[in-house]
Parts: C-alpha cells; structure tokens; sequence
C-alpha cells in the first residue's frame, strides 16, 4: 500500500510531528496585520507554535506570508503578539505558524496554556522543544 500511496505516509508523520505542542481552544477576536492592513479575525485556538484563525477565505493572506497577530486577553491590557507567516488555508480557517514572540507575549501565553491543561511541566517540555 506505501508504494501505491508513498506520500500518505509522510503525511500522517507530519500532522503527528505537528501536534508536539499544546493547542489551547481560546473563543476570541483577535487583530491580523499584514502588508500594512489590519483586519479583525475569530481566534479559534492557540498554541506555542502559532494559532489558528478564521477569516472570510476573500481575506485571506496568501500562503507563506507574514502576518503579524494580536491577541488581546480579558479586560486587562495583557497581549500575545506574534510575528507568523501562512502556514495553511482551508475555507475559512488560516493556520498561522509563529516565527517570532517577545517576552511578555510568551509569558502571557505560557500562563494561558498552564492554566487551560493543569500541566505547568507540559509546558516547560514544550518550551524546552520550541528553544531546540
């Protein structure tokens, strides 16, 4: 069956590879800005690696784009600011992979993360793999 289907099997690899870091279901807005133009987008969820969005399909940036999200938590001025690019679209919903993340985001995000698994130790692991 590999030989008739070689690339299912890199497929699969890779969607487990992916799902090394915790993903956090966070009902939000949040602001993508990209090319100088920002556009409001429903957070769907969140993780160390990046976070996926929905955004009407006609608005969406094009794949390998830089795109810059913020992420505004409760009433507070807390913020997760993230530098990502395009990393896939399907319909509505546009995977963002993180490429860069000040200090206060990360730890906003840290604690958001610990706070929805329970798993302080999970985390620090996580950040352990994203650092390597």
């Amino acid at each position: 069956m590999n030989a008739l289907f070689p690339s299912v099997t890199c497929l699969v690899r890779s969607m487990s590879e992916q799902r090394k870091f915790s993903r956090v279901a966070f009902d939000a807005q949040c602001m993508i800005s990209t090319g100088g133009v920002a556009r409001e987008a429903h957070l769907i969820d969140i993780a160390l690696k990046g976070v996926m969005v929905e955004l009407p399909r006609e608005s969406q940036p094009l794949k390998d784009t830089k795109v810059q999200v913020v992420v505004k938590l409760g009433a507070d001025d807390a913020l997760i600011r993230m530098e990502t690019v395009v990393y896939w679209n399907e319909g509505d919903r546009l995977g963002l992979r993180c490429v860069s993340i000040d200090m206060d985001s990360i730890s906003h995000l840290r604690r958001l993360i610990e706070l929805n698994t329970g798993d302080a130790e999970l985390i620090h692991r996580e950040l352990s793999q994203l650092m390597q």
